[in-house]
């Protein structure tokens, strides 16, 4: 919040070097501003601040950079538990995974090789190769479900 306030007084301000002032000494999570940092010391800034909190001070760097790794790494955990993110299973080429259309409906499709970025497969479609995401492509399985063929469309049915 504090972030999006700071860019808004980049644009509003008549002086946009108080605005960059203001917004390289207000510190990032980790409690260090991005001048303390680089420079290792606080800026002075407009803001009335005693005389003692303005001393320099070394900044580990590994340390810090160590902080940061677990810190993203922490933040990615939460956000695949709070979004329910899973690693989804390899496909190996060969296999006939339905693909979802932008429609919304299937069509057969089996996946011919996985390409050199991850998570992506080309897949064969009657008369066309197309790139997909793993994402885009979900695997059937055939004992829970009746699946129905409709010319080259997959409908699957649960009960």
């Amino acid at each position: 919040m504090i972030r999006a306030a700071e860019k808004k007084l980049l644009q509003k301000n008549a002086d946009s070097y108080l605005g960059l002032l203001a917004y390289r000494s207000s510190p990032l999570h980790n409690g260090l501003a991005p001048s303390e940092i680089l420079m290792s010391q606080k800026l002075r800034t407009t803001l009335p601040v005693l005389g003692n909190k303005l001393h320099s001070k070394v900044i580990d760097h590994e340390e810090l950079q160590q902080k940061e790794s677990a810190y993203c790494t922490k933040y990615a955990s939460n956000y695949n538990q709070h979004h329910k993110a899973k690693e989804l299973p390899t496909l190996t080429p060969g296999e006939r995974p339905p693909e979802t259309d932008l429609r919304d409906r299937k069509q057969l499709a089996t996946v011919a090789s996985q390409t050199a970025n991850p998570r992506s497969y080309t897949v064969s479609v009657p008369g066309n190769k197309l790139r997909r995401n793993r994402s885009a492509l979900v695997r059937t399985d055939l004992h829970d479900r009746y699946v129905k063929h409709f010319g080259r469309y997959i409908i699957a049915t649960f009960y």
